[in-house]
């Protein structure tokens, strides 16, 4: 399992922690737990963030939700920072920022 961003045919950006369901060599399905919706944030003055909203909100999702591969357009490697939010919210894992030292002492 890992964070990937997926798009769906819908247009939608989802992040989540995603697995791979094959048949033989072939994916099938896909099974996204924690999927959120990326959304562009207009800021002050101009430009954009990113935030994430629960995407499927209501339905039961202790499994994972399970969607066809037919339904995926792609899916890529998250931006490191929303990778970083998105992991610390839902698994705990945070990746500290480059060149941040281990004192020992």
């Amino acid at each position: 399992m890992a964070t990937k961003i997926v798009k769906v045919q819908t247009g939608e950006e989802l992040i989540a922690m995603v697995t791979e369901n094959f048949e033989g060599d072939r994916i099938t399905s896909y099974t996204l737990k924690h999927p959120c919706m990326v959304v562009p944030v207009p800021q002050k003055g101009g430009g954009a963030s990113m935030a994430v909203v629960p995407w499927m909100a209501s339905v039961e999702q202790t499994q994972g939700i399970k969607i066809p591969a037919s339904y995926v357009m792609f899916t890529a490697e998250p931006a490191k920072d929303l990778a970083n939010e998105f992991n610390s919210a839902f698994s705990g894992i945070v990746v500290p920022p480059a060149g941040l030292k281990l004192v020992t002492e």
